[in-house]
């Protein structure tokens, strides 16, 4: 397979690892086909800390390949947080309904559960405190900084603090 990285798309915790990571849109495509089957690319989500891969479908691939370059025209300062923002929140793209849906849901500090944001406790052992773990950029070598919002002062627009916690939304 050939990997092509088209760079970050957006910035929210993982569903898998649980932290706030960048994920970045990956394009495969196989290397050579036989007797003429199918060359279709393959397009992921894929966090940057653990890899979990979202899968794009052939149907969310234009979507998202504007959202990305949202994503580039917002770290470049050509857009605000805000608009990005809401570009996000309008998509109709199930991947990124899902991240962000999943974004909502943190482990808990004592068993590890998760924990979802309607739950003031743990379902599972009853604690009450929430676990964050906000970081301020991509931090892996390989992954370019996510710069800071001059609006919002996030280090990506869709990082959001609540008023009541620390948490992630």
């Amino acid at each position: 397979m050939t990997k092509v990285d088209h760079g970050v798309t957006l910035k929210v915790r993982c569903p898998h690892c649980h932290d706030v990571a960048c994920f970045r849109l990956i394009e495969e495509r196989p290397l050579w086909t036989l007797f003429g089957s199918d060359t279709t690319a393959m397009w992921y989500l894929r966090c940057a800390g653990c890899t979990y891969p979202v899968p794009v479908t052939p149907a969310e691939i234009d979507e998202i390949q504007q959202l990305n370059r949202d994503a580039q025209r917002f770290e470049s300062g050509e857009i605000s947080g805000i608009a990005l923002r809401e570009k996000l929140a309008r998509s109709r793209a199930p991947c990124i309904s899902f991240l962000l849906a999943a974004a909502e849901i943190q482990p808990c500090s004592r068993c590890g559960e998760d924990v979802p944001p309607s739950f003031a406790v743990c379902w599972n052992c009853g604690e009450a405190s929430r676990v964050s773990s906000v970081t301020a950029t991509c931090e892996q070598p390989s992954v370019p900084s996510c710069t800071l919002d001059p609006v919002t002062g996030s280090s990506h627009p869709l990082i959001v603090h609540s008023h009541s916690d620390d948490s992630v939304h």
